[in-house]
């Protein structure tokens, strides 16, 4: 990464400031008979990695997130700093997250990813409202 995470638009733009690189974490991945040591982004910066990208397999995990771990705490400021289009980031909420998890099929293919059913209608409703939340 050359200071920036890019996506398929000119606005997924994703700085990779001193604070993303500072608050990462560092896990070890087994592969094989070798651990494999990997530096991951922070919950907040990886929160919005993946609403920036936005795909439905995000989707999906941004459901995930926020349904364990709530919406991130300082999120409007981390996004003014990382991203030089913050706009992508609530238009990519509107125009694709909240509609992909508003589909009555979500919790099924939500539960075809993860491969447990604790995830719900009611769960995926909690989920809406904190997303809908950060919107105003």
């Amino acid at each position: 990464m050359e200071g920036e995470v890019r996506g398929r638009t000119s606005e997924q733009v994703i700085l990779i400031d001193d604070e993303f690189v500072k608050n990462r974490t560092s896990v070890k991945l087994r592969i094989g008979p070798t651990d494999v040591e990997l530096y991951v982004p922070n919950y907040i910066d990886y929160f919005i990695l993946k609403v920036v990208s936005g795909r439905p397999s995000d989707v999906r995990d941004i459901a995930a997130l926020v349904w364990e771990n709530d919406i991130p705490d300082g999120l409007d400021d981390r996004i003014e700093e990382i991203l030089p289009s913050p706009s992508i980031f609530r238009t990519n909420i509107i125009e694709s997250i909240l509609p992909d998890i508003s589909d009555k099929r979500f919790v099924e293919s939500w539960r075809g990813t993860f491969v447990v059913n604790s995830f719900d209608e009611e769960a995926k409703e909690k989920v809406l409202e904190r997303i809908r939340g950060q919107l105003e």
